[in-house]
């Protein structure tokens, strides 16, 4: 019996009658996260190299104000948000980021950027963050699938699920639950490990691609007893 990216700790009790036997496997959830817009970072710089092919050398505020108008005109109600840019230039320079929802209107706002002469440093694809309710959500989907997972293994072993004892939505071991002594203590403490590492999730909401895969886990702890 095979289970993707399951871990079963199964320990009897070994003290007292009262512990309970317990289970405990990995709940997953994945989803796929789409773009909401459309994003770069423009830098705008006074060099004599690169002057506008009508206008000649310009200001950075001639140029801001050149690039707000192109924006506008495209029919584009996103405006030039200024940004911290630690990068050294020999020329006095601005960054601005901008976002746009229409895929034909941001092409657009490009174009215009590369007109005017200015640098395109960064294209992105805007994805939405997280909130309460949407982990909420990927919470009780990967309470489902555990709970799916510990009926599957326990009527392979014909065992019933009492009740669940305890879950962790931070895909570590609660060690309040389980008790990680005895001779299977350092394989289960290695697997665990893994499964932390196969389960990070990064949070960051700019991507190269327009959709990111994500998975929220949680390790779910039931109490059983033979049938």
């Amino acid at each position: 019996m095979k289970y993707l990216l399951v871990v079963v700790a199964f320990l009897y009790a070994s003290y007292t009658f009262a512990q309970p036997t317990t289970l405990q496997v990995l709940g997953q959830y994945t989803y796929t996260n789409h773009s909401q817009s459309y994003g770069a970072i423009i830098v705008l710089e006074e060099n004599p190299n690169k002057c506008d092919p009508v206008l000649g050398f310009i200001s950075i505020e001639e140029q801001y104000k050149h690039l707000s108008e192109s924006i506008v005109s495209k029919g584009s109600t996103a405006k030039l948000e200024l940004v911290k840019d630690h990068t050294y230039s020999e020329y006095k320079k601005e960054t601005y980021r901008i976002e746009e929802p229409n895929a034909e209107i941001f092409e657009d706002i490009i174009a215009a950027c590369n007109n005017q002469n200015a640098t395109v440093k960064k294209r992105y694809y805007k994805l939405p963050t997280s909130d309460f309710a949407s982990q909420d959500d990927k919470a009780v989907e990967a309470l489902i699938d555990a709970k799916q997972k510990a009926e599957e293994i326990t009527n392979h072993i014909d065992y019933k699920i009492i009740k669940i004892l305890n879950i962790d939505d931070d895909t570590k071991i609660a060690n309040s639950m389980i008790d990680l002594t005895g001779k299977d203590a350092a394989y289960i403490e290695k697997v665990m490990h893994l499964m932390e590492l196969l389960s990070h999730i990064s949070n960051s909401n700019e991507s190269k691609q327009a959709t990111q895969d994500g998975k929220y886990t949680l390790w779910v702890t039931f109490e059983v007893e033979a049938n």
